[in-house]
Formats: C-alpha cells, sequence, structure tokens
C-alpha cells in the first residue's frame, strides 16, 4: 500500500491508500515516490519563495495562495532537474530563464530586490511548448528595516503597470504602510513579530491593502527575518524582514466589511479616547512608531520619518529620557504607566511640546511593546 495524494486534498494535506500498481495502471502520468505521488507539473504560473534557496517553496497558484508548499510537490520526477537548475539560475543572475527539454518548456522570471541584487522569489511556469501564454497577477520583493523604520517595496513585476501609475510610493516608514493594510485579527501577532521576531521566523498572511488609485486589494506577503551583520565585529546587525508579495485582486465588498468589523475590545477602547486624544504603538528597544491605533496627528511629521537627512521625529534629546522610560516599562508590572513631556517634529520643521502617557502593551506571550497616548494642546 502506498499514499495517494489527491490534487485537491494536497493543501489539506489528507491522504488514502490503495495498491500502486492499481493506481498507477490508472494514471499513468504520476510518478510513484517513497511519499506517494508526485502531482503532474502544472500549467499555470507558480509563485515561489526562494529566499532559503534551499527550500523553494510554492506561496501561489496563479492568484490562489498556498501555504508554502515545498516545489518538488508540484513538479513531477521528469521536469525536477530541468525545472531547479532553471530556477537556481534565475536566482544566481537575477534574470529570467527559459529552457526547453523534448516537448517541455519551462519559464522563470525572477522577482529581485534592484537595491540589494537579491531574488526574494520567482514566476515559474512549466508547460508543453505550444501552450498559450496566460496572464499572472502582481507581485513585488520588499524589505522592511527593523531598526530604521523604513519600508521599502521594490519594482513591480508587472507587464501592466508600475507603482507610478499605481500612486504608490515604494520607500516609507513601516508604520504608514501598516496604516495601509488591514490585517484584522492577526493585527497583534504581526506587530509581535516585529517587535521580538528573530531570525529565521517566517510570516505568510492574506490582507487588504488601500491605494491611493482604485479600490481596496486583496494581497499575499511572505515574509522572513533575517539579521544581518554590518561589520565583521558586529555581534548583533541590522533586524530585516525580507519577503515577496503577491496582488490576489480587487476586494469585493462584503469580504472587506468583514476584515473591518470592530471587535467588542475595539469599540470599548474608541469609546475611552478623549478628542484629540492619540494612540500609537512603539518598538521599545529603537523607539521606531509601528502603528497608529485609530487616527494619528495631522501635525505630526511621521511620514518623514524615512527621508534621508530629515530631523528627527522625537526631539533627540528627549530620545534620552523616553529610551531610560521605555526599558523601566519592559520589566514593569503591567499596568504601570509613565507621564513623559516629549517634543515632536511637525510639518513646519519645528518641536512641539506634546504630554504622552506611556505603558506597555503585551502582544502575545513573549513579545511587549510601548502604548504611547498622545495628549496635543488644544486651541480652545
Amino acid at each position: 500500500m502506498v499514499a495517494r495524494v489527491f490534487p485537491a486534498a494536497l493543501h489539506a494535506h489528507s491522504v488514502v491508500t490503495e495498491p500502486a500498481f492499481a493506481f498507477a495502471r490508472r494514471n499513468p502520468k504520476c510518478v510513484p515516490t517513497r511519499k506517494g505521488y508526485a502531482m503532474p507539473s502544472p500549467n499555470n504560473w507558480l509563485l515561489i519563495d526562494v529566499l532559503d534557496p534551499r527550500h523553494p517553496s510554492v506561496v501561489a497558484v496563479g492568484a490562489r495562495t498556498r501555504s508554502r508548499v515545498a516545489l518538488s510537490s508540484f513538479i513531477r520526477a521528469w521536469d525536477r532537474d530541468l525545472v531547479l537548475a532553471a530556477v537556481m539560475k534565475a536566482c544566481r543572475h537575477g534574470t529570467s530563464v527559459h529552457a526547453n527539454s523534448g516537448s517541455r518548456a519551462v519559464a522563470v522570471d525572477p522577482i529581485a530586490d534592484e537595491v540589494t541584487g537579491l531574488v526574494h522569489g520567482v514566476w515559474l511556469r512549466v508547460t508543453h511548448r505550444s501552450a498559450d501564454p496566460i496572464d499572472r497577477p502582481s507581485a513585488w520583493a520588499f524589505e522592511w528595516n527593523l531598526d530604521t523604520g523604513v519600508a521599502r517595496r521594490c519594482a513591480i513585476v508587472s507587464d501592466t503597470e508600475t507603482w507610478a501609475e499605481l500612486g504608490v510610493e515604494q520607500n516609507r516608514p513601516i508604520s504608514d504602510g501598516l496604516a495601509k493594510l488591514d490585517l484584522g485579527s492577526t493585527t497583534a501577532s504581526i506587530l509581535a513579530n516585529l517587535v521580538s521576531g528573530s531570525h529565521g521566523t517566517l510570516v505568510q498572511q492574506t490582507a487588504v491593502e488601500q491605494r491611493p488609485f482604485g479600490g481596496p486589494r486583496t494581497i499575499q506577503f511572505t515574509a522572513r527575518f533575517v539579521t544581518e551583520p554590518t561589520n565583521s565585529s558586529d555581534r548583533t546587525g541590522n533586524r530585516l524582514v525580507r519577503g515577496i508579495s503577491v496582488d490576489l485582486g480587487a476586494v469585493q465588498t462584503c469580504e472587506h466589511a468583514g476584515l473591518q468589523a470592530s471587535s467588542l475590545g475595539d469599540r470599548i477602547a474608541l469609546s475611552l479616547t478623549s478628542p484629540r486624544e492619540y494612540r500609537a504603538i512603539a518598538d521599545p528597544d529603537s523607539l521606531r512608531l509601528l502603528y497608529w491605533y485609530g487616527d494619528a496627528p495631522e501635525d505630526i511629521a511621521w511620514r518623514n520619518a524615512h527621508v534621508v537627512g530629515a530631523k528627527p521625529v522625537l526631539h533627540p534629546e528627549d530620545a534620552i529620557h523616553a529610551a531610560v522610560t521605555a526599558k523601566l516599562l519592559k520589566s514593569s508590572p503591567f499596568g504601570t504607566t509613565r507621564k513623559l513631556n516629549l517634543r515632536f517634529l511637525t510639518y513646519q520643521d519645528g518641536y512641539t511640546p506634546i504630554s504622552v502617557t506611556a505603558r506597555a502593551i503585551d502582544l502575545d506571550d513573549r513579545s511587549r511593546a510601548l502604548l504611547l497616548t498622545l495628549h496635543p494642546k488644544t486651541d480652545e
């Protein structure tokens, strides 16, 4: 008896058994292996995560998501060597690869970071040579630097659109990037990873992205946390999040409404928020702003934090006091608060003092962040 994996059951990891030779006679295109049967190579485009080149993983088939399934599960045995060689060549050189073997054709298009040259993913299609071209979703590589607070998305891999045409900035603060994403009930876990995610942490998530032009879009991002030493003596290095995203299409109104629906906790928090009061979540180690819970103040220049040479959003003299307070709150009993008076940069290029209440917030069992409540002065 051998394990027989049905196409529809592959994602759910369901198996049934039957005699190997009986199944092979009725399914000559399936190849028996020690673990079961590898399914025939697909005619559709596969989106492959190659950030760990030893374990390339399928994260989407066209616009249908997959939960990091090993590439070998999608490629039949007699195509496997040709496909893997083409994928590795595209990753090494960062260029498209087209290879043929008999009646089979392999096409690989890299999804690369044009700044670092690193290939984050590839589009792969394995077909007969006579197969007609088919469309595929837009995809792109991205890198978030958790130390500098800068989120950077790379050039979109698309035949029909560019970020400029879509009105999307490719460089922005991480907090601005998160402000454009509706993560639904996974918001806390994503923030927890941004605070304490270690080298090798993997995240795969579907979200809704708001863009300046057009309606909301459903996207999937697959990300890997890495730590890169800045020099040979650096024991900590830069904390980075690298990954690939794919546009799964326009959001249906009812689907988006479900993501946006407020929980009871959200409604209680909203009722406790006074007018002209703003809540932010920050990394306690770097003091980098991560997320605005609700509206953000319009006069603080937090959206300029990624601009090279720009003044720091928090006044340097106040940053020292804030860092001491953050370190204290990380180890304080839950519910401890501290009052601060901090100067923040405005869009008029000056600093204005704002009263701040700081407390710790546990995002999960291992991640503690800062919850800052800002009380700007009113003109009344």
